[in-house]
C-alpha cells in the first residue's frame, strides 16, 4: 500500500487540476465543479488514510498521532467522497419521480449543505471519541507472529512490531468504531434504493447517472466487506490483516469514485473537444424540460376545468332545488 497510496493521491490531485483547468467546459459545469472538488478532497483523504494505515512506528507520540489520523482521515474522507454522490443520485431520482408534483428544484448548494451536515456528524462523533477517556484512542506496539517462512523442513515464525490502535478499556474503542462504521453503512444503505429507482433514466444523455449508480453498488460491497472483517477479525488479534482490509477497501472505493466520475469526462473532452455531441444532448434535455413544463400547464388547466365543472353542477343542482321548491309553493297556494 506504500506504492498504491501515493498513486491514488497523485490521481486525486490530477482530477482536481482537471476541474480547475476545464471548469468552463460544459461537461464539467453540468457535473458541478464544487461537488466534484469535494469528491476529490474526500478521495485524497481516503488515500492519505491508506498511507497511514500502512505506517508502523515505535515512538509513543507518533504512534498515537498516526492512530488518530487514520480514523479522522477515513471517517471524514469517506463522507466527503460519497456525500456528493448520494446528493446527485437523490436529485436524479427526485427529477424523474416527483418533479411533476413538486416545484422544488434541488440546487448544488443544497447538496453542499447536506454534505456539510453529514461531515458535521462525523466530526461530532470523532470529537466525542477524543474527549471521552474510555473512547480515546491510544497506540501500543505489539509483537506479532502472523507470518512465517519455510526454512527447510520446518516453518520459522517471524516476530513483527505491529501498531495496535485501541482504547482503555478495549471495549470502548470497539463500540465507538462500530457506531462510526454503522453511520457510514446507514448513508450507503440510503443510496441503494435511490440507485435502484434511477437505474432506468429515460434520457440517455443525462450527465453521469449510470456511473453514479455503479459507484454506489461497488462502494456498498466494499464497505460491507470492511464492516464484516472488523466484526470477525478484531477479536482475533489479526491487526495487520485488518489494516490491510481497511486499506484495500478504502483504496478501491476512492479509485472507483475517481475513475467513474472523472475519466468519462476526460475521454469525452479528448474525443470531442468542441462538445458538439453534448450540445445535441443538451438540446434534447431542453426539449424534454419544455415538454414537462407544457404538461404541468395542461394539468393545471385540466384541474381548473374540473373545478369549473363542479361549480356548474352545484349551480345546476341549486337551481333545480329552487325550481322544485317554487313549484311546491305554487301547488300549496293553488290548493
Amino acid at each position: 500500500m506504500y506504492i498504491l497510496a501515493p498513486v491514488g493521491i497523485a490521481g486525486a490531485i490530477a482530477c482536481f487540476a482537471f476541474i480547475v483547468i476545464f471548469r468552463h467546459k460544459r461537461i464539467v459545469r453540468l457535473s458541478s465543479p464544487v461537488l466534484s472538488s469535494i469528491i476529490c478532497m474526500g478521495c485524497l483523504m481516503l488515500y492519505m488514510s491508506v498511507f497511514f494505515l500502512a505506517i508502523q512506528s515505535k515512538e509513543s507520540l507518533s504512534t498515537t498521532i498516526i492512530c488518530n489520523l487514520r480514523v479522522w482521515l477515513w471517517g471524514i474522507g469517506y463522507t466527503l467522497a460519497f456525500g456528493p454522490i448520494l446528493g446527485k443520485i437523490f436529485r436524479i431520482y427526485f427529477i424523474f419521480n416527483y418533479r411533476r408534483t413538486s416545484n422544488l428544484k434541488i440546487e448544488d448548494w443544497m447538496i453542499v449543505v447536506a454534505v456539510g451536515i453529514m461531515v458535521g456528524i462525523d466530526v461530532a462523533l470523532l470529537v466525542i471519541a477524543s474527549a471521552v477517556p474510555q473512547l480515546r484512542i491510544r497506540a501500543q506496539v505489539q509483537t506479532s507472529s502472523e507470518y512465517s517462512v519455510d526454512s527447510g523442513f520446518y516453518r520459522v515464525p517471524i516476530s513483527n512490531n505491529v501498531l495496535d490502535c485501541q482504547s482503555v478499556p478495549d471495549q470502548g474503542y470497539k463500540i465507538w468504531h462500530i457506531i462510526l462504521l454503522s453511520y457510514k453503512g446507514f448513508i450507503q444503505v440510503l443510496s441503494i434504493p435511490l440507485a435502484f429507482g434511477a437505474r432506468k433514466v429515460p434520457i440517455k444523455g443525462l450527465n453521469d447517472s449510470i456511473y453514479i449508480i455503479s459507484i454506489i453498488y461497488i462502494t456498498s460491497v466494499s464497505l460491507a466487506v470492511i464492516i464484516v472483517c472488523f466484526a470477525t477479525l478484531n477479536n482475533q488479534g489479526l491487526v495487520n490483516v485488518l489494516a490491510a482490509v481497511y486499506s484495500i477497501g478504502f483504496w478501491i472505493s476512492a479509485s472507483v469514485i475517481l475513475l467513474l466520475v472523472f475519466v468519462p469526462k476526460m475521454y469525452h473532452l479528448y474525443r470531442d473537444p468542441n462538445e458538439n455531441d453534448l450540445a445535441s444532448n443538451e438540446h434534447t434535455k431542453n426539449h424534454f424540460s419544455t415538454l414537462e413544463e407544457q404538461a404541468k400547464k395542461l394539468e393545471i388547466e385540466l384541474k381548473e376545468v374540473k373545478a369549473q365543472e363542479q361549480r356548474l353542477r352545484a349551480q345546476s343542482v341549486s337551481r333545480e332545488f329552487s325550481v322544485s321548491k317554487e313549484a311546491d309553493i305554487n301547488v300549496v297556494a293553488t290548493d
